[in-house]
């Protein structure tokens, strides 16, 4: 059973069966490479929902693997990689470990990089050259960086993107800002506005990814359909909000139009991060 102690009301908690490390336990293992049972792993990196056939994607989630040992992050990527597009990786263990976790990280998904580069716009593009470079699949700059720097981050995207997938992801206001706490010279205005005009600067400039909190993103879908949303601040347990301030829950978060999801310590703090990957897979099936 899982014993997190930041379980969420809303979310049914039950044994996870079919896991990696307990396929025989559980469910049937089919000549196939695929298991069926309660509705976990196949052979061929596709989760089954009922063991009757029908399919079920990955969840659209980006694991924030805010850790300290190389160690830590592989084991649990292990772990969870048949569940969830990707993984984040921020400065905390990626200026640790360097390069190398990136190209070991992308055995299990994608590698989203959150350095959120700001800086003048020739040092902004020779660091997202080189991101790709690694390998990385997504990274995000700051949309503050301005319109010159924008459209020429666009151009990039566009470039590189006839080699791969690779996306660039511009931040509006990070997350642990409220009203309240904003730095003094953006006090004249509310967050709401300054997402508004940073997020039409970003579209209007030719990229169309927005990182956005779960307040924004039901307002972001509508004025920009098409626009790939990604959504951080996402807890289980909404009294366990630590020092993010615009917080919302993941099924609320696909519900208001968020494209992808960015989950960490509601995964990578549990004793059964397999077991709450597997129910965030059961809750929100339906809207995938």
């Amino acid at each position: 059973m899982i014993q997190n102690p930041e379980i969420v009301s809303h979310i049914h908690w039950i044994p996870a069966q079919g896991r990696n490390d307990e396929l025989r336990r559980n469910d049937e293992l089919c000549g196939d490479g695929e298991l069926r049972g309660d509705g976990e792993f196949r052979g061929d990196g596709e989760l089954r929902g009922d063991g009757k056939g029908s399919k079920m994607k990955k969840l659209p989630v980006y694991v924030a693997l805010d850790l300290d040992t190389e160690k830590e992050v592989i084991s649990l990527a292990q772990k969870i990689s048949p569940y969830v597009e990707g993984f984040k990786i921020g400065p905390r263990i990626g200026l640790k470990n360097g390069a190398s976790i990136i190209s070991k990280l992308k055995s299990h998904g994608k590698v989203f990089l959150d350095f959120k580069f700001f800086d003048i716009p020739s040092t902004m593009l020779s660091s997202v050259q080189a991101a790709f470079d690694l390998g990385v699949d997504m990274l995000t700059v700051h949309a503050l960086a301005g319109e010159e720097s924008l459209k020429q981050l666009a151009e990039l995207e566009k470039r590189l993107n006839g080699q791969r997938e690779f996306r660039i992801l511009a931040v509006t206001i990070i997350t642990s800002f409220s009203n309240e706490n904003l730095p003094a010279l953006m006090q004249t205005q509310s967050i709401f506005s300054h997402v508004e005009s940073l997020s039409d600067l970003v579209i209007k400039s030719g990229l169309n990814g927005l990182v956005c909190s779960g307040s924004e993103v039901t307002y972001l879908r509508k004025r920009y359909p098409d626009a790939y949303l990604v959504t951080p601040g996402i807890r289980l347990d909404m009294n366990s909000v630590q020092d993010q301030k615009r917080v919302f829950t993941p099924r609320k978060a696909i519900e208001a139009g968020a494209s992808a999801l960015v989950i960490g310590r509601s995964i990578y703090k549990t004793t059964d991060p397999v077991g709450v990957c597997t129910q965030l897979q059961k809750e929100l099936s339906p809207f995938l």
